[in-house]
């Protein structure tokens, strides 16, 4: 799923080969590119996206350094909490020396 407004191109997927496709398509247009893995709705998790990548931690690395690497623009993520704070500190951790430009935790 991809929501664009001037400023930044909003993505959910759990697919690296699309996700690394359509931002490369969709970027020059865009100042920064967030990956939400925090979004709940059904549509999202039934296709393995938002929430449900939160179980997936490796294929949101995997996703947020690919784009890092492979884009110039700024990349982006977006987190809910997890069961627990350590949990969800450890998370943010990883995804932080994933270098990623700046990282948002949905305190839901």
């Amino acid at each position: 799923m991809v929501i664009q407004n001037s400023k930044c191109l909003f993505f959910a997927t759990s697919n690296l080969e699309c996700c690394l496709g359509s931002c490369s398509f969709k970027c020059k247009d865009v100042a920064a590119v967030d990956i939400n893995t925090g979004c709940p709705k059904l549509f999202s998790i039934g296709d393995g996206m938002g929430t449900a990548l939160l179980t997936k931690p490796e294929l949101i690395l995997d996703i947020l350094t690919t784009l890092k690497r492979n884009l110039d623009t700024p990349i982006t993520g977006k987190i809910q909490l997890l069961k627990s704070s350590q949990d969800t500190t450890e998370l943010a951790r990883r995804i932080e020396k994933a270098s990623v430009f700046a990282l948002a935790v949905h305190g839901k």
